[in-house]
């Protein structure tokens, strides 16, 4: 390590042609130029620059042509560009560039073909573009790009494979993908989150498979996925969360194959499912929830089966599950609940009541029949839990549907009340109200229990700044019966 507020240059060091190590600079205050390093042309571990706040380039570096290791480039903050970096060719590791708000350009890594692991952008407030990066091809491992001032990913023209994740968080002036038109494979997950300009996924035009999951978070910009065209396979699930401009899923309409779960939660505009009609089974649960302008299931038409539970929940625009009449198998629960205008279940009809685990219907305040095949064929020979309450007359509890269906059953309906739960949303505490001691859970939609409490007082906190954003259901059960609620939590 070299590190001291009075080194004011290398000189002496142009003796050296390699370093076997590690090379760091770090809290070289006044050194301005890296002359003296002019003849190493390679390092065998890593490579760090850390804060040079003098250093404006990396002038002096010109006969450097690998970094085994990574090369970290972090809170140097009067560097402009990287020109210095003629001859540098191949990273083994990471290239990480991170809290240099001067830097407004790339140029300097132009011979550079091939980061072995990830590749790291952020916080350079200056940046705009990724030019200079326009001969790198291959990247071993994950792309995290976090940088408000971007614009545009171009300088990525040439990178045709990903092996890892691509994430993209808090671009807010990035508009579209453009500049990954060669991409054909991301091995991991495709992530983005924050990105308020994004409208669409026009760029990744080529891309044909995601190894991991499409997770998209609070992109608020983006109104339809174009740009998925040619995608036709995900290897995990798809979670798409609080895009308030969202209108439907055109774009994933070559997705053949998905190997979890499809997660819509908080996606306020979402009309219909459209470009979904080319997937006729998922690996894992169907979940939608508080898509509250969703007045159909358009796009789920070709269905048949789910690897996973069914949970449909507050998307107060649905009427009707018709579009569901060809799915005939889940492996989980069956959920319906807190939708406020939904009058008719029939198209859960053709699924195979041994295929269902627990059922749940509750807070349809205009369903008043649910005594459709598969429901009564489960009811006559259940095999898990049943909780149906607080819907119209005719569905308003166990025995009325089982009347409905014919049934005639000695079973009696736990007792539920609903929680009361404030504040909902919630970023950091919510406050229960309770009567009478208890064990209280919180646990995600898929009904993993994620917090634990014993209960002994009439009002309660619990800190809940640790759980991701989504909707999550709070239970208490007491001597008499089970008390459920549910709350959203934001961040």
């Amino acid at each position: 390590m070299i590190s001291g507020s009075n080194i004011i240059n290398l000189n002496g060091l142009n003796v050296l042609t390699s370093i076997g190590g590690d090379l760091t600079l770090a809290n070289n205050v006044y050194l301005a130029s890296l002359a003296g390093l002019d003849n190493v042309t390679s390092i065998g571990q890593d490579f760090n620059i850390f804060y040079c706040s003098a250093l404006t380039d990396l002038s002096g570096l010109g006969s450097l042509s690998s970094v085994t290791g990574d090369f970290y480039l972090y809170n140097d903050s009067a560097l402009i560009s990287l020109a210095g970096l003629q001859a540098f060719t191949s990273i083994g590791g990471a290239l990480s560039i991170k809290y240099c708000p001067a830097i407004a350009s790339l140029t300097g890594l132009d011979s550079l073909t091939t980061i072995g692991m990830f590749l790291g952008i952020k916080s350079n407030d200056s940046l705009t573009n990724l030019m200079g990066l326009e001969r790198l091809t291959s990247i071993g491992s994950s792309v995290g790009i976090h940088s408000t001032a971007l614009t545009s990913l171009t300088g990525l023209d040439a990178v045709t494979f990903i092996g890892g994740a691509l994430a993209l968080s808090d671009n807010n002036h990035l508009t579209n993908l453009t500049g990954l038109e060669n991409v054909v494979s991301i091995g991991d997950d495709l992530a983005l989150w924050l990105n308020d300009s994004i409208t669409n996924f026009i760029g990744l035009d080529n891309l044909t498979s995601i190894g991991g999951a499409i997770h998209i978070d609070s992109c608020i910009g983006l109104d339809n996925l174009t740009g998925f065209e040619n995608l036709d396979s995900i290897g995990e699930y798809i979670h798409i969360f609080g895009c308030s401009n969202l209108i439907n899923l055109t774009g994933l309409d070559s997705v053949t194959f998905i190997g979890g779960a499809i997660w819509l939660e908080a996606n306020s505009s979402l009309t219909s499912l459209a470009g979904l009609s080319n997937i006729y089974s998922i690996g894992g649960s169907l979940w939608i929830i508080y898509c509250s302008a969703l007045n159909s299931l358009a796009g789920l038409e070709n269905l048949t089966s789910i690897g996973g539970l069914i949970g449909l929940e507050a998307n107060n625009s649905l009427t009707n599950l018709t579009e569901l009449s060809n799915l005939t198998s889940i492996n989980g629960k069956l959920q319906v609940s807190w939708n406020d205008n939904l009058n008719d279940i029939e198209g859960l009809s053709n699924i195979n009541a041994g295929s269902i685990t627990d059922l749940s219907i509750y807070g349809n305040s205009s369903l008043s029949s649910c005594a459709v095949e598969s429901i009564c064929n489960y009811l006559a020979a259940p095999s898990g839990t049943i909780s149906i309450f607080n819907n119209a007359t005719g569905c308003n509890s166990l025995q009325q549907v089982e009347e409905a269906c014919g049934i005639t059953s000695e079973m009696e309906q736990t007792t539920i009340d609903l929680l009361k739960i404030y504040p909902n949303p919630a970023s950091t505490t919510i406050s229960i109200e309770t009567v009478g001691e208890g064990q209280l859970s919180v646990l995600n939609p898929s009904g993993q229990e994620l917090l634990q409490q014993e209960i002994t007082e009439p009002s309660t906190t619990i800190n809940v700044s640790e759980l991701p954003s989504g909707v999550y259901i709070v239970k208490l059960v007491v001597e008499n019966g089970v008390r459920v609620g549910k709350f959203v939590k934001q961040q």
